[in-house]
């Protein structure tokens, strides 16, 4: 948790059980939050949901194991707002930013699900030029 209380990080980490469920205190927060799964194997995000007020516990549950069988994730809550590059949710549903970043350079990398030797990697929108 950053002094200000716009960003939470909270580690959780290999247990090789699967998709596991936390309870984490908004009130902590000082506004307004999105949440974002983030892979430390691949460093890419999930969205996960966007205007949860600050106030109150929420539960969050883990995505469950990556192909390679390891189930550690990194949960990402901020009160910045949308990110530059846009977001990918769950389900794969892409949504790209409403603006773009001047010198923001975005990829979106995706794998199909059932056979991860199926990769797209295309640039997303990004600012500057």
């Amino acid at each position: 948790m950053t002094a200000k209380g716009d960003w939470l990080l909270a580690y959780v980490p290999v247990e090789e059980k699967g998709e596991r469920t936390f309870t984490v205190d908004l009130s902590a927060l000082s506004g307004t939050a999105r949440a974002r799964w983030f892979d430390p194997a691949t460093g890419n995000t999930i969205a996960v949901a966007e205007g949860l007020v600050n106030t109150g516990t929420h539960q969050f549950m883990t995505p469950g194991r990556r192909d390679d069988g390891t189930d550690d994730w990194v949960l990402v809550l901020d009160t910045s707002g949308t990110s530059a590059c846009g977001s990918i949710t769950s389900t794969g549903t892409y949504s790209p930013p409403a603006t773009t970043v001047p010198g923001v350079q975005c990829e979106v990398t995706a794998t199909k699900v059932g056979d991860a030797g199926v990769i797209a990697s295309v640039p997303a929108p990004s600012g500057g030029g």
